[in-house]
């Protein structure tokens, strides 16, 4: 149930905005090292932000966020299928699926 609501919580979330470049890699490894799913969500969106808006400005994504990316996305996949009972490979599917059902039925 945690999980579940875990992931209807996922659109919520606030993404995490540190401008300082040293700065945001220490709160990404401390994100990461609380093992709190919900820190996890934060960072994948910032992620995903940051990347975005890079590549609309034409640059690449860097090393370190892509690191973090995809430390955040592996723990995060990992933790919430083995709660509900399935892969890692499936899970960024179902999230999504599960986001996409409660915008088209909220509660």
């Amino acid at each position: 149930q945690e999980a579940e609501g875990l992931i209807a919580e996922m659109p919520t979330l606030e993404a995490i905005w540190v401008p300082n470049e040293k700065e945001r890699e220490t709160q990404y490894r401390a994100a990461l090292n609380s093992c709190d799913c919900r820190e996890l969500v934060r960072i994948i969106k910032t992620l995903h932000h940051r990347r975005s808006d890079r590549m609309q400005h034409g640059k690449k994504g860097t090393a370190i966020d892509e690191k973090y990316f995809h430390l955040a996305e592996e723990q995060l996949y990992g933790e919430l299928a083995y709660v509900l009972g399935r892969t890692k490979e499936e899970m960024p599917d179902y999230i999504a699926s599960c986001i996409e059902h409660e915008a088209e039925n909220p509660a």
